[in-house]
């Protein structure tokens, strides 16, 4: 009925501009005869929708039941999910609620054997958990004194096989004095035994040091003679020993003061370098931190703006979300109830702009529902946005482009879709109110049924030939049928 009547609407408008030089919708130039043309199509495919509607309009007590049937299956396989879902956590909340009793009991039978008429408090569990510590410490000591003590009753046992020995040896005299002398005179005794050995190893060395003894001498002589000639030779030249002494001492005094000096000079130029690279050090965490205040500054800045921002967003997104998302879903649900005949006829928008279908009285996020029906739910959705932004805009758009939305649909759905769309596009009662949206519509798609269905104008094709893409106007060239 819908596709009638928005053929008779521009049936009606047609005829009305039949006088004009340019089509009104596209304005491009058209000839009387076109006009014709174009009203004999569309008055055949009137008769098709009359067709088509009075077939439906039999056969709509059977599509009524069949939809109520599905949608009773699938309610009931919700339900099955559900009670399932029930009988397993049934188990769990019962082995939950017995694990609770059990430590609940085994809590009271704690208390009962402390002697306690009610739950400690914490407190009284901190005392009781360092009283257990210094129990622990004390059980640690006394262990430790039981070995200690099995180490004294060891000693004693020794001790008194000790005693018992002494006892058994009779009476003995120890004179310390003595005892020390005796070792004296064995060390000394030792001493002049090793001095006896060395001397008789020495007697039988005798001849060997005769002879050594007589080149020595020879030796000394011979430098006694030498040391003569020098002394002559030094008498002569007038050498003087005090002189050489002084000038000697002068000398290491001032290469003593050159090695100290030399010594200082490094020591300040390594001072020089420490304090220039300290400076440098200094000169580059100043620079450093002064840019770390400065970031640290605009960071602060830009946090205050964005947290002003934030403020700001979060009141236009609380504002926008009261003002249009009830209109929001009202529009989804008339254009998903257009599309299902029904079957979902209001949505619902949760606080991040998720889709909730209501199913008879219960809604249900969109994640729930099949393929096709997520996509035409996401669609509707889209098509109102579109719509309200457009209503609201100053010059609204005038035109809607559609990119392969009819691929996860079947044939029925897709022709629901795009009765829509037509409507969407040009229903007489917005042409009356003089709402130009989506006055033109752009559909891309490779369905096959797309372009065949009767809200569509004209078809236009787009090749490949030779790596250059051409596009042609399939309706006016008569090939829609071949494509």
């Amino acid at each position: 009925a819908d596709d009638r009547r928005r053929l008779e609407g521009m049936s009606a408008s047609l005829r009305v501009a039949a006088g004009a030089d340019v089509c009104p919708t596209c304005q491009r130039p058209f000839k009387p005869e076109e006009v014709e043309t174009a009203l004999l199509v569309w008055a055949q495919a009137i008769k098709q929708e009359e067709a088509r509607e009075a077939a439906l309009a039999k056969e709509g007590r059977a599509a009524a039941a069949e939809n109520a049937r599905v949608a009773a299956q699938e309610k009931l396989q919700r339900l099955v999910k559900i009670e399932g879902r029930i009988a397993q956590g049934a188990p769990m909340v019962e082995e939950a609620t017995a694990t609770f009793d059990s430590l609940v009991a085994t809590c009271a039978a704690a208390v009962d054997d402390l002697g306690l008429d009610r739950e400690p408090t914490e407190d009284e569990v901190s005392t009781a958990k360092e009283r257990a510590a210094t129990l622990r410490r004390v059980e640690q000591a006394r262990t430790l004194l039981l070995r200690l003590a099995d180490a004294a009753r060891a000693a004693a046992a020794e001790a008194e096989v000790a005693c018992g020995a002494m006892a058994a040896l009779g009476s003995v005299a120890y004179d310390r004095a003595a005892h020390a002398a005796a070792e004296r005179e064995l060390e000394a005794a030792v001493a002049a035994a090793a001095r006896i050995t060395e001397i008789d190893a020495q007697l039988a060395r005798r001849p060997e040091h005769a002879t050594a003894r007589a080149a020595a001498s020879a030796e000394i002589e011979r430098l006694r003679g030498e040391r003569e000639r020098v002394e002559r030779e030094r008498v002569a030249l007038g050498f003087d020993v005090a002189v050489l002494e002084a000038a000697t001492a002068t000398e290491t005094r001032a290469r003593e003061a050159t090695e100290a000096a030399t010594l200082a000079l490094t020591t300040a130029e390594a001072a020089v370098r420490d304090a220039a690279r300290q400076r440098d050090a200094l000169a580059a965490e100043a620079a450093r931190l002064a840019a770390l205040a400065t970031r640290a500054a605009t960071r602060e800045r830009e946090a205050d703006d964005l947290q002003r921002m934030y403020g700001e967003f979060s009141r236009f997104d609380q504002y926008v979300a009261a003002k249009v998302t009830p209109q929001l879903a009202e529009q989804t649900g008339d254009l998903l109830a257009a599309v299902t005949e029904g079957k979902y006829d209001r949505v619902v928008f949760d606080d991040n702009y998720g889709l909730r279908i209501f199913d008879e009285d219960e809604d249900f996020p969109i994640e729930e529902f099949s393929g096709g029906e997520r996509d035409v739910a996401a669609l509707c959705a889209r098509l109102a946005l579109s719509r309200l932004i457009g209503a609201q805009a100053v010059n609204p758009p005038r035109f809607l482009v559609l990119d392969e939305v009819f691929g996860s649909l079947d044939q029925e759905r897709r022709a629901q879709v795009l009765g829509t769309l037509g409507a969407l596009a040009a229903s007489p009662e917005e042409v009356a109110a003089g709402n130009d949206a989506f006055r033109q519509l752009f559909i891309v798609s490779h369905v096959d049924d797309v372009r065949l269905s009767a809200v569509v104008d004209e078809v236009w094709r787009v090749t490949d030939v030779g790596g250059v893409s051409r596009w042609e106007n399939a309706t006016r060239s008569g090939g829609v049928e071949d494509l």
